[in-house]
């Protein structure tokens, strides 16, 4: 349940140095925002540094909708065995439904992650369609055993980086075939299993929701029956085009409703030295000084509002202690993904487990939305998860109606006002300009996603001017920022 936003993840910590850098930025912004009234809702554009909107002329950078990495297709391959003896006829065909063995096939598939994690392949963990290419019962030692052959079409990342560090190009990957060893029989295995078959965990931090992510099947004391033929087959490199989101629909209806959301590092009660308070108060620090105004009307946090050109823009800002202080957040985020069509989330992804968006219900009919989840690995994690649940009948993939801004290593706290005020700026830019603004800046999503991996990474943009770059620093570790679904988006700007 959403409802458990504050239970710790695993590590996930700068450095010291990284968190007293990022501590003198937040400082100096509160410094700013005291004595930096706010401006008017009706004005004109604020004016923002090159550091923080994407550059004039930018370069069109094409990796996999991100500049440090690349997505590849392919075919997840393998067998479930599973008991069933003691069913009668009835039970038996019961057990054999598309839909259930669709979702057992799901949870073996979750079980490769950490061993193409080790082969540098960051692995899609919501199945695609799943093809039931034979079942059939067979008898072993007096028991009878359903025996399923699968494949599902899957997405996985590669960073370049990673790449680089193995001496390969992303081409070297096409048509390799990459082993696995997954449970025959998915369901319950930490019940059945426990720790013997996992590892890496911190003291009683293992559960059910979170086995896939320790599963260790060469542990020796890890006994467990295995799927014989598993592996994932890299098939191609997916298509690499220039694509903008689609401003024209986000700035129809003549306003653009947001919703912001920091959550806290902490599992108890969010101090005020909490990760999550100081970046929720450093975003909003930003908006004070970028000239929003605070309005009454959320029902829940607080609401920013400006317009630019007679464009409404409105922000409901939410903080860990507005989400502590509800025991019911599911319902909370449920009712901002209906509502709004920009979402931020910013903190833990609990392994996949925030419920809310993995029901249709959650999401608005026919309305294009873009969510931008801030939490590590949320490529791996959610991106499917709102696809799935976005398709129609007409749009079977759901890109028509959703972007997916997403992270395919560690997030880290103390960046995610940084990486949350970049993303924003550049949409909200966009919005307002149709895409090219009169300086000749391109808000293309290559654009955007190129901007803010250069500033986690700390590198300043090329060809920008030096007096710009003086906050930059460089980082070892850092988020690798993408979108997904967009490679079908239909808006082009005029100019």
């Amino acid at each position: 349940m959403f409802s458990t936003i504050y239970l710790p993840r695993v590590s996930n910590k700068k450095s010291l140095g990284d968190k007293r850098q990022s501590l003198r930025l937040l400082l100096l912004t509160l410094i700013l925002c005291g004595y930096v009234g706010c401006a008017s809702l009706e004005g004109d554009p604020v004016d923002s540094s090159d550091s923080i909107l994407i550059l004039p002329d930018g370069k069109f950078d094409t990796g996999y909708y991100s500049n440090l990495a690349m997505e590849l297709e392919g075919d997840f391959v393998s067998t479930l065995s599973i008991n069933v003896t003691g069913l009668n006829e009835e039970e038996l065909e019961s057990f054999m439904d598309r839909s259930i063995l669709r979702v057992i096939a799901e949870q073996q598939v979750k079980m490769a992650k950490g061993q193409l994690n080790e082969k540098r392949l960051h692995l899609n963990l919501t199945a695609g369609e799943v093809t039931f290419l034979g079942k059939n019962v067979v008898e072993r030692d007096s028991e009878q055993f359903l025996v399923v052959k699968f494949s599902v079409l899957a997405e996985t990342l590669v960073t370049h980086k990673e790449l680089k560090e193995e001496g390969i190009s992303p081409a070297d990957l096409e048509n390799t075939t990459h082993s696995v060893i997954v449970p025959a029989d998915p369901r319950n295995l930490f019940e059945r299993a426990g720790k013997s078959c996992a590892e890496g965990f911190d003291h009683n931090a293992l559960n059910a929701a979170n086995y896939f992510y320790y599963f260790a099947p060469t542990k020796p004391e890890c006994t467990i029956p295995m799927s014989a033929d598993s592996s994932f087959n890299v098939r191609t490199l997916l298509p690499q085009v220039e694509t903008f989101p689609e401003y024209d629909r986000l700035t129809e209806d003549g306003i653009i409703e947001v919703s912001v959301i920091f959550g806290a590092y902490t599992d108890q009660e969010p101090p005020g030295s909490d990760w999550g308070v100081m970046m929720w108060r450093s975003y909003a620090a930003n908006l004070r000084v970028s000239g929003w105004k605070m309005v009454e009307g959320s029902s829940v946090g607080q609401r920013y509002r400006r317009v630019i050109n007679g464009l409404v823009e409105e922000i409901d800002l939410l903080s860990p202690m507005d989400l502590y202080a509800h025991q019911n957040t599911d319902a909370i985020f449920t009712d901002l993904l209906q509502s709004k069509e920009l979402i931020v989330y910013n903190g833990h992804s609990f392994y996949g487990s925030l419920d809310a968006l993995n029901r249709v219900t959650s999401y608005p009919l026919e309305r294009y939305q873009i969510l931008f989840m801030n939490s590590c690995w949320s490529y791996e994690y959610y991106t499917k998860q709102v696809f799935t649940h976005k398709a129609t009948e007409l749009d079977p993939t759901g890109w028509r109606d959703a972007d997916v801004v997403n992270n395919t290593t560690y997030a880290y706290f103390p960046q995610m006002s940084t990486s949350t005020h970049k993303i924003m700026s550049n949409l909200l830019a966009g919005a307002e300009s149709l895409g090219v603004d009169d300086e000749g800046r391109r808000f293309s999503w290559q654009n955007i996603i190129g901007i803010m991996n250069d500033e986690a990474m700390g590198i300043c943009p090329e060809d920008a001017d030096p007096s710009d770059c003086r906050h930059y620093r460089p980082k070892r570790a850092h988020e690798v920022y993408g979108v997904s679904g967009v490679r079908g988006n239909l808006f082009k700007p005029a100019r």
